[in-house]
């Protein structure tokens, strides 16, 4: 009942979430910096036909901690919204200040000719920036991971889980018996040849 996508502002970072949104098959998005407004419009689509379904979404938001990538996940709520988008909660999942304690990524200088610079310096108190690419990927992953196994209704996927199994060994038979399979198809089609004439 609950989607998780990963959006995460830079594309070098793609590569990163391959093994955990594979593990939980989710979804994931690269921004590029601020989202189009086309993919935006595509992912309100996407979330309301999920909402036509009863289900919600949760967006797992990784951007740097700058003045934009502060701003980001907010400006994605805003658009989503006016879009008419009601089933969605956006987690900002880094970069923090908190994780900039832990694992001390390098700072460098705000960029001051940024708009919400000052907006910025009045939420952090500080005029240093930091980029989510500086932490290690195995840190980001493990993010990704907890918050995800946080969500998880672990009755559905366990259930999920076992069908996909049951599923799998349905096709291997099938493959195994593939030539018997297409010979027996090809028989009917004879035999209905037959019958039409």
């Amino acid at each position: 009942p609950v989607k998780v996508e990963i959006w995460v502002e830079k594309d070098a970072l793609s590569g990163v979430l391959v093994d955990p949104a594979s593990e939980y098959r989710l979804n994931y998005f690269a921004t590029k910096g601020y989202p189009s407004i086309s993919s935006l419009k595509e992912a309100a689509d996407r979330y309301k036909a999920f909402d036509d379904d009863g289900e919600t979404v949760v967006i797992l938001y990784f951007s740097d901690h700058d003045p934009e990538g502060l701003h980001m996940p907010e400006q994605v709520g805003e658009a989503l919204e006016s879009f008419g988008v009601t089933n969605v909660e956006i987690r900002r999942m880094g970069l923090t200040m908190e994780q900039i304690r832990q694992h001390s990524p390098p700072p460098s200088a705000a960029k001051r000719t940024s708009s919400r610079v000052q907006s910025y310096f009045d939420a952090t108190g500080t005029d240093q920036a930091w980029e989510l690419d500086a932490l290690k990927p195995k840190v980001i992953q493990d993010l990704i991971t907890s918050e995800t196994e946080k969500i998880i209704d672990w009755d559905l996927w366990n259930e999920a889980v076992a069908k996909e199994e049951s599923n799998k060994e349905l096709m291997m038979k099938v493959a195994r018996r593939w030539n018997d399979i297409l010979d027996l198809i090809n028989d009917d089609d004879d035999d209905d040849l037959e019958d039409d004439y």
